[in-house]
C-alpha cells in the first residue's frame, strides 16, 4: 500500500530486541560513567536557584494560600 492510497496505515514498529541482545558495558566503563554522573549531579545541586524560579514559586504559593 502507498501513502497516497486513501486507507494508508503505517507499519507497526519492530518488536524490541530481547534483553540478551543488549550490549553490556565493561564494569570499568559503568563505574566511570557512574562516578562522572554523580559528580555532575553534585555540582548541579550546589548551584543557587535562579531568582526567576523563586519568584514563580512564591507566586504559586500566594495563589494557593488565597484559594
Amino acid at each position: 500500500m502507498r501513502k497516497t492510497d486513501p486507507v494508508y496505515e503505517p507499519e507497526p514498529p519492530a518488536e524490541p530486541e530481547s534483553r540478551d541482545a543488549v550490549t553490556r558495558l565493561p564494569g570499568v566503563a559503568t563505574q566511570l560513567i557512574g562516578e562522572r554522573m554523580r559528580s555532575m549531579y553534585a555540582s548541579m545541586v550546589r548551584e543557587p536557584v535562579p531568582d526567576e524560579l523563586l519568584n514563580l514559586i512564591r507566586q504559586l504559593e500566594a495563589k494557593e494560600e488565597s484559594e
